[in-house]
Parts: C-alpha cells; structure tokens; sequence
C-alpha cells in the first residue's frame, strides 16, 4: 500500500551458513498502498503478528514494508535483531526476486521459501495480460479505487513465476502465500510442487483480519494447509473465498469461482468497496432475463453439495447457504429489473489509458492501465495530480522521480479521456445519477454477503476433507511444515 520512496540496494547474499535458520528463508512484502500522512496502515496487525512468529521461529527472514508511518515504523523496529527490513517500491521488489532467484540457483541455496505478500491487490480486467495480478508499490495520493488501485504505482506478481521454476529446479520447497485484495489470481502460479494460499477469489476483497489471524496460527511443527483449515472455517465476518492450491483446494474453488463468489459482491457506504454496482450494470446490460443464469447457479449448488452423499440436500449447512444465497439473488435480480430500463452499457466501455514519458536525458518510461467510462468518470483525477505533483517536488531520488512523472502524465491523459466521453456521451451524467440513486437502496448487502460466508465455510469444510480423502499423490501445502 503506502511505499516509502527511497530506493535501497540490498545486501549482498550471505555465505553459505549451515545453521538450520538460514536453510528457511521467509520473505514479507508489502504493506503498501495506505494514503501518506496517516499515523499507521490497515497492515500494521499483520505485521505485529509477523514480529511474534518471527521472534519464536528458526526463520531467516526479509520484512520489506511501509515506511514512513510513525506507527508501522514503530513495528518494524521491533522485529528481531536478525532480520533484515527495510522499505517497499518497484524498485526494492525486483531487487528482492531477482536476488532469491540467484540464492535458489546457487550452490547452497535454502531448504524452503516462504514469500508472503500483504498489500493492496488490484483485480484483473479481462483484457489484462498478467497471468496473476498487479498489488500496490507505492503510496496513493488518497485512497484509490480498491478495484483499479488507478492512480498508484503496481507491479504484476508474474514476476514470481521465475521463483517457482527456480525452486523446483533446485528441488526447494516453495509457498506464496497472497493475502491482497483478488489474491485468487496468484492461485495461476500453483503447481503440483508448490504451495500458493490466496487469502480470497480472484474478483473479491481481501480482509486484514485473515492475513492477521493466519500469522497467529503459523506455528513451528504446522505444516501450511493445516494453518488455512483452522484460520479459513473461523474466519466468519467479511465477505471473502479464500483458496488453496491443493488438489482439494482447487476442485472446491472451482465450483465457487464458476457458481457463487458474485453473489457475495455488496454496496454499502464506503463507495470504494463498490462491486455490486457494476455487476448490476453489466447483467443488466447483457441479459434480458438474468433470472435463469441464477437459477443456474443454485442447480449447480445443489450438484456440488451432492458430492457429500446421498443426504447432502438435507444437511443443515447446505439449506442454510442456499437460503442465503436465494435471497441475494432476488435482490439482484430486482435491482437488474430497474436498471435495465435506464439503458447503461456505455458505462462498461473499457478504456486503456496508454502513457509515455521521456525525461531531458532520453529515458523513456511507459504505462498502460485499463479501466472503463463508470471508473473513470468516479474518480478523483484532481486530487490525485496534486498529489503526484507534490511527490515530484519533494522526490530527490532520481529513478522514484521518473516514476512519479509518468504517474503524473498517466493521470493528466485520463483526465482528458474523461473530457472526451462527456463530450461525445453527455447523457452520461444523468444516467449515472439515475443508476446511483438505484444503487442507493442495496445498504445491507454486505450483511447478506456475510451470511452466505457464515454457511459457506462449514459446507466448505466438509467438501474440502471429503475431497482430499478422494484425490491421492503430491500435496505440496501439507509438506510445507513450518
């Protein structure tokens, strides 16, 4: 989330040691994507859990997070003497991968890896390239569309594929733990010889306090798909799907990916966290009737509780979340209903904001971002300019410089996008205060989103160890003991 903005070079490796401690390398990144100026980060739990696993483990490990937050600061000056901190940017992250890259292709390298990322995740538009997704590397200028994260520096996470293949050459194990905002992308990692947990679904926010509760469980003598069990069943109180990239893991994620996560989409008062308004717009706009495909989706509940035996129907689990699930429904389909008559598609228009900039001495940098017309048109484009010019004058860092600049150009280009739909589709403005005036009456969606996780992790459970008693061989998450 909020990224200090001093580049740091790193250490150069360590010799060979023997000592257990350095044959178990853990790597936290991120805590990043936080507005500068506040006191702390959303992170800073998570962080303090880090410190007291740290303090009990034979871990040798790297803690690249926020700086500049008196009370992030305070945490990370208090993890043990031995670990090597310091702040996170593009920079620091390339610097890190590509060093764990060299150690895992070297003559000694370590006997498990644990990288685990804590940041803001963005989610990944269909027309994405990213094969995982983009988390924040750097501070906003306010808070940014947890969607889009437009408006702060990211990088991709494919840069990790070069760590896994690393590590099965060098036969080392490897976890990737992603516990940002559409972490179930980075689940487009996993192989049968690596572990990856992703602390929800690929299009679903992720909560601090599964990051927070899953550092307190990790013990020495645990292995990792024992950790996510026990933290996912009791993690009852916000809306999200964590996922597992065991054989189980991935049969359940499955049918949740293809059959519910949406309906966990929710509009409450903080607009930043709005889903179900352009999920609204785009059923609305793509079917005439979006009943059926709904119903679709309660047939398809019923075949994967099935799974459970004969009686599956009948359990108390099941009938609980489909009653749950029944009534978003029909909240969804009403809302659907009313906006289908406003006639809003052109609010889904994607948009690529492409950018280039060129400094005096001929370094050019380039950036492309894609949002669409209703992202666009909500964002606070001014806010985040003066923000951006305000971080250009203070930077003396050359290269974090050149970063803010093309920030900065990116946000001026999407500025005059934003002139050109209103002009060429004046009655947008109307149609976007019909939609919100609409949208205004889902208040107690995220409460209705949360009954259906209450029902959801039990059932969940029950399939996952079923499934896992079913589907033999390599289980590279239960090998990964702590």
């Amino acid at each position: 989330m909020v990224g200090a903005t001093s580049a740091t070079v790193l250490a150069e490796p360590q010799a060979p040691v023997q000592n257990e401690q350095f044959r178990k390398k853990l790597f936290f990144l991120g805590a990043v994507g936080d507005p500068a100026g506040e006191p702390g980060t959303i992170f800073d739990g998570a962080l303090s859990k880090l410190d007291s696993f740290l303090h009990l483990s034979e871990w040798q490990a790297e803690v690249h997070a926020d700086g500049g937050h008196p009370n992030t600061d305070s945490i990370l000056q208090h993890l043990p003497a031995g670990v090597q901190k310091g702040p996170m940017s593009l920079l620091i992250y390339q610097q890190v991968t590509n060093q764990l890259e060299q150690t895992l292709l070297g003559e000694n390298p370590p006997k498990q890896v644990l990288i685990y990322i804590d940041s803001h995740g963005a989610a990944k538009y269909a027309t994405s390239t990213d094969k995982t997704h983009q988390i924040a590397v750097a501070d906003p200028p306010q808070s940014v569309d947890l969607n889009s994260l437009h408006g702060t520096e990211t990088i991709s996470l494919d840069n990790l594929q070069k760590i896994v293949d690393a590590a099965q050459k060098a036969n080392v194990k490897l976890a990737i733990v992603d516990m940002s905002c559409h972490s179930g992308n980075t689940l487009a990692l996993a192989n049968p010889d690596i572990c990856v947990i992703a602390s929800t679904a690929a299009d679903l926010y992720a909560y601090t306090n599964f990051s927070e509760s899953f550092l307190n469980k990790m013990r020495k003598g645990k292995d990792l798909e024992s950790v996510y069990l026990e933290n996912r069943i009791e993690d009852t109180k916000t809306p999200s799907l964590p996922q597992i990239s065991t054989p189980a893991g991935q049969f359940t994620a499955q049918f949740e990916d293809t059959t519910f996560r949406q309906f966990l989409f929710y509009k409450d008062t903080e607009t930043k966290t709005d889903k179900l308004s352009d999920l609204i717009s785009t059923e609305a706009s793509t079917c005439e009737s979006c009943d059926a495909p709904a119903n679709r989706k309660i047939q398809a509940l019923e075949k994967w509780a099935s799974a459970l035996g004969a009686n599956a129907l009948k359990d108390p689990d099941y009938l609980e979340l489909r009653t749950s699930l029944q009534k978003v429904q029909e909240l969804q389909s009403r809302y659907e209903a009313e906006v289908q008559k406003l006639g809003l598609p052109l609010l889904q228009t994607p948009v690529t904001i492409d950018t280039k900039f060129v400094d005096p001495s001929g370094v050019t940098l380039a950036d492309s971002s894609k949002t669409d017309y209703a992202t666009l048109l909500a964002a606070d484009l001014e806010g985040q300019r003066a923000y951006f010019i305000r971080q250009i004058v203070a930077e003396k860092n050359r290269v974090d410089n050149l970063h803010y600049q093309l920030q900065l150009q990116n946000i001026e280009n999407s500025i005059l996008k934003r002139q050109e739909i209103l002009t060429q589709h004046p009655q947008l403005r109307e149609a976007k205060k019909a939609f919100e005036a609409i949208m205004d009456q889902s208040t107690g969606t995220y409460a209705l989103a949360v009954a259906i996780v209450q029902a959801e992790r039990k059932l969940y459970q029950k399939v996952y160890l079923q499934q896992k008693a079913q589907r033999k061989g390599r289980n590279a998450c239960q090998d990964f003991v702590l």
